[in-house]
């Protein structure tokens, strides 16, 4: 059961860090005046990883 728990955390730990990943990019392709479809195009590229 233990087990079933750490696990459950690591997944989370990952989730949250893919989220952190997506958003930091769709902040600096806004930032740097993106056009919308490249912070859409990005963005899933980056979802996907």
């Amino acid at each position: 059961m233990k087990k079933e728990g750490n696990q459950q955390v690591e997944s989370r730990k990952l989730l949250r860090r893919k989220l952190d990943l997506l958003l930091r990019t769709g902040k600096i392709l806004v930032e740097s005046s993106a056009d919308t479809s490249r912070i859409m195009r990005n963005m899933k590229r980056t979802a996907a990883i």
